[in-house]
């Protein structure tokens, strides 16, 4: 998760704000039904987060991933 973090600028409430779903570590997540190419996550503003974290944003963005970001997360 710190990897995540740094690597990809994320907030601490961003990350501790991600679900599974939000995850696209695939090369191409087309057949999920998102737009965006290669590995990335999405940052989504909620308010049901049961550990009450939440991106301060309300507007959902991408965040690209590269490969070794991958195998930290992989481990």
């Amino acid at each position: 998760m710190l990897v995540v973090l740094w690597f990809c600028g994320l907030r601490v409430g961003e990350a501790l704000g991600l679900r599974r779903a939000d995850l696209h570590f695939t090369p191409s997540a087309t057949s999920l039904g998102c737009r965006v190419g290669g590995p990335h996550l999405h940052v989504v503003h909620r308010e049901d987060n049961p550990n009450r974290a939440s991106a301060k944003s309300r507007d959902e963005r991408s965040v690209p991933v590269v490969a070794w970001v991958l195998a930290y997360y992989d481990r």
